[in-house]
């Protein structure tokens, strides 16, 4: 049964309430992909759509085996386009690595869409950032490929939300930090010496180093906090209902874990682990999107001074 884990930033229920929808959700099964295990396969008929409550999903399109065309993050939802439109299905769909995902039958969504029409403007825009972003794939150019970097949530080598992403729902959390003032904090994670880094490794290796990184962090940091890629050498996690001492211990367990974390490549090949700084900072009353990221920056900048 589900149990409201990380409802605020699913997508399809932007702007409403869990208690308004617990009830439904409560009817709703909650599945568990382990690495690799395929959620949806083409010309299959597909009934439910799946929000992921965490983990990370991709979607693939003459196998499962070949290159991801994007990876859909935690908060994000697949199925929709089967569901509505009764077709079946067109991509492979596996978890990139162990998943939750909360399967809603047509009929209960149906129903919900009814009672509360916000999901359905919420699944339009989801539809059309989706029919976007097919159209813009077929553009092989690296200048097309920024293009649509910079329109797309989600960070096209990590498949971690984007800055896009992230400013959007840090202005949702403050606004909801200034009625509920819950104490929440902020970790920004900034690589050391990543121009050198990408200069003797190269794009790929450098890539490769980052996508380790990134899922190590990811077995650290606890299943409702979120991460998020602030640019190219800055990861950001959200860490909620955390003061700025609990903010400073899981600095410290990453910090641990980062320092015994070994990077290899498909190969055996072993390369160098980044090496970050890990500014923290608490959020509070007042705070802006530009602000808090700024106080973040500062942490960071103050420990490379120090």
């Amino acid at each position: 049964m589900y149990s409201g884990t990380n409802f605020f930033f699913m997508r399809v229920f932007e702007s409403l309430d869990y208690d308004l929808l617990e009830a439904n959700l409560n009817r709703c099964v909650v599945m568990e992909l382990k690495t690799g295990e395929i959620l949806l396969s083409p010309n299959n008929q597909n009934f439910h759509l799946y929000v992921i409550i965490e983990g990370r999903l991709s979607i693939h399109l003459e196998s499962s085996d070949t290159p991801a065309i994007t990876m859909v993050p935690k908060g994000g939802c697949v199925g929709e386009l089967s569901v509505f439109g009764s077709m079946t299905t067109t991509a492979f769909v596996k978890a990139d690595i162990l998943t939750r995902v909360l399967a809603i039958g047509k009929k209960q969504l149906w129903e919900m869409m009814n009672e509360h029409p916000r999901i359905a403007v919420n699944l339009f825009n989801i539809l059309s950032e989706r029919m976007r972003f097919n159209n813009d794939i077929l553009v092989d150019s690296q200048k097309d490929r920024n293009l649509i970097y910079h329109h797309s949530r989600v960070d096209f080598v990590t498949g971690l939300y984007n800055r896009k992403w992230l400013e959007k729902s840090l202005k949702r959390l403050l606004t909801r930090f200034e009625i509920v003032n819950n104490p929440s904090s902020i970790l920004l994670l900034q690589l050391k010496n990543f121009q050198a880094y990408l200069s003797t490794h190269g794009h790929f290796k450098t890539d490769a180093a980052l996508i380790s990184l990134v899922n190590c962090l990811t077995d650290v940091i606890r299943p409702d906090d979120f991460l998020a890629r602030l640019d190219e050498y800055t990861l950001f996690v959200i860490l909620y209902n955390t003061s700025i001492e609990g903010a400073n211990r899981v600095s410290k367990r990453i910090e641990q874990a980062f320092s015994q974390h070994k990077v290899l490549l498909g190969d055996g090949t072993q390369l160098p682990s980044h090496l970050v700084y890990i500014g923290a900072v608490e959020m509070k009353q007042g705070d802006d999107v530009e602000g808090l990221i700024k106080r973040a920056l500062d942490a960071v900048n103050a420990l490379q001074d120090s």
